[in-house]
C-alpha cells in the first residue's frame, strides 16, 4: 500500500495534484494523508482526485487542542497530527510519546514546513514539508509511505525531481532516500481510523539534520531560527 503525505498546502493544492498524477502513473496510490493547514485542502483533494483522503486540522484551521487521527495500515498504526500542540518547532519528545501511547509505530505531522524522515526508532517520524511554502532552506516536498505486513518505508519526494522525471519509485527490497524498514505494533484490526485529544506529555527522541536536532533537542538555529521561521498564522 502506498500513501502520499501532504501538509501545509495553505490553500494551494495544484502542486499536490501534480505530484499525485505523476506518482500514481508510476505506482498505485491507495490514499492520501494531509497533516493540516488547511484542512479544507484535504477535502478539495478528495473531490479532485477521487481517492480517500484523511486529514487533520492545523493551527491555521483554528485548532487549539490536540487533534489527531490514527490509521491502521498493513504494517501497524500510524498517527496523523499537525504538531503545533506538541511543540514540534523545538523537539519531538511529546509527539513521540503521544504516538507511543496510542500504539502507533509512526507519526505524520507538519507545521514546521521542513521535511523529516527519521526512522526506525521508538517511533518513525515523518514530516512531508510543504509544497507551497518550504522553509529552513528546504525545497518544495511531500512524502510517500509504503506499508505492507512487516514492512514500512517512507521517503521525501521533492517537487522538482518528481516533475522532471528524475524521481523513481524505490524497489520493494530497499528503502529510498535513506529510509529503513520498520514494523510496528499492529493491533490486528482491519484498516481504519480513530480520533482523539488529550494532555501534553514528555519523552521520545530527536535526530540531527531532520528538524529539531542535536543534544538539546532543538532545531539548529535555536531561538533566532524560531523567530525567523515561526509557523503560527502562516
Amino acid at each position: 500500500m502506498n500513501i502520499l503525505v501532504f501538509s501545509d498546502t495553505h490553500g494551494k493544492i495544484d502542486r499536490a495534484e501534480n505530484i499525485f498524477h505523476k506518482v500514481s502513473a508510476r505506482t498505485e496510490i491507495a490514499m492520501i494523508f494531509h497533516c493540516g493547514d488547511y484542512q479544507r485542502d484535504a477535502d478539495a483533494l478528495a473531490a479532485a482526485l477521487q481517492v480517500p483522503v484523511i486529514g487533520v486540522p492545523g493551527n491555521c484551521d483554528g485548532s487549539v487542542k490536540r487533534d489527531f487521527q490514527t490509521v491502521t495500515l498493513p504494517s501497524g498504526k500510524v498517527m496523523l497530527i499537525h504538531g503545533h500542540t506538541e511543540g514540534v518547532d523545538w523537539e519531538y519528545n511529546r509527539i513521540s510519546l503521544l504516538a507511543e501511547e496510542h500504539g502507533c509505530m509512526a507519526v505524520c505531522f507538519g507545521h514546521t514546513h521542513v521535511p523529516v524522515n527519521d526512522g526506525p526508532g521508538r517511533v518513525y517520524l515523518i514530516n512531508p514539508g510543504s509544497l507551497t511554502r518550504p522553509r529552513g532552506g528546504s525545497r518544495a516536498s511531500c512524502a510517500l509511505i509504503t506499508s505492507e505486513p512487516g514492512h514500512f518505508d517512507a521517503e521525501i519526494l521533492y517537487y522538482d525531481e518528481v516533475m522532471d522525471g528524475t524521481w523513481h519509485p524505490a524497489s520493494p527490497e530497499s528503502g529510498a532516500d535513506g529510509s529503513s524498514d520498520a514494523s510496528g505494533n499492529s493491533d490486528g484490526n482491519d484498516h481504519g481510523n480513530d480520533h482523539g485529544s488529550g494532555s501534553d506529555n514528555g519523552g521520545g527522541r530527536s535526530d540531527e539534520n531532520r528538524g529539531p536536532s542535536g543534544k538539546s533537542g532543538k532545531r539548529r538555529g535555536g531561538f533566532l531560527k524560531k523567530i525567523l521561521n515561526y509557523s503560527d498564522g502562516q
